[in-house]
């Protein structure tokens, strides 16, 4: 009895990077009417650079 077993392992990896260049990414301005004193300012921003890496079979 011959028997030929082939075994074939494929991966796939993928990476994406949002703000590769590190420009700033700011949160929403702040939409609260009743603080004038705060209102459509901008006193946050997100992480500056996100990195993401898949790896997955087909």
């Amino acid at each position: 009895m011959n028997s030929n077993l082939q075994l074939v392992l494929s991966y796939i990896l993928t990476a994406a990077i949002w703000s590769a260049w590190n420009h700033t990414r700011f949160q929403p301005p702040r939409g609260n009417a009743g603080d004038p004193a705060s209102f459509g300012r901008m006193s946050a921003a997100r992480n500056p650079r996100l990195i993401q890496i898949g790896f997955k079979r087909p």
